[in-house]
């Protein structure tokens, strides 16, 4: 799904060539949400990206019941 950022580079353009390369852009999302939008990162990070890395054991899975959030050592 394709998005459009308001630039490539967030630091005011000193010349024209560098305001032409901090032009907004457009990428494509690799994962979007059921509306069809961006996916907050936290939200990704906390219940997608960090379960599969704990299920593929790259890092120590959440400790049962623990609602800071520690990790298994």
């Amino acid at each position: 799904m394709p998005v459009t950022l308001p630039w490539d580079d967030p630091r005011p353009a000193e010349t024209p060539v560098e305001a032409k390369h901090r032009r907004p852009r457009t990428y494509n999302l690799l994962v979007a949400g059921r509306e069809r939008k961006a996916i907050h990162r936290n939200y990704f990070n906390s219940y997608v990206w960090k379960p599969a890395l704990a299920a593929a054991g790259v890092i120590a899975p959440l400790e049962e019941g623990s609602a800071d959030g520690a990790r298994v050592r």
